[in-house]
């Protein structure tokens, strides 16, 4: 399974996890799109929209428990 917190810093930085080279440093994304891309766009890839991918009743999740607030972790660190 992949790591959650390696791909949010890829996504948010470009940056290889191996080099530390950027690649493709257009295609930066933020926070909020890149937390959709593990969630929303997850489940709907999957053709569960109806049951996951979202925190609402009824609805299964996995969750990661960060410490701090996200919003102001820099990307190197999420």
């Amino acid at each position: 399974m992949p790591n959650f917190c390696e791909g949010l810093t890829a996504m948010l930085t470009r940056r290889s996890l191996a080099t530390g080279e950027v690649f493709g440093a257009e295609e930066i994304i933020g926070l909020g799109q890149a937390l959709a891309t593990y969630t929303t766009a997850g489940a709907w890839q999957d053709h569960a929209e109806d049951w996951k991918g979202r925190l609402t009743p009824g609805r299964v999740a996995d969750l990661v428990v960060f410490e701090g607030n996200l919003l102001r972790t820099p990307a190197e660190r999420s």
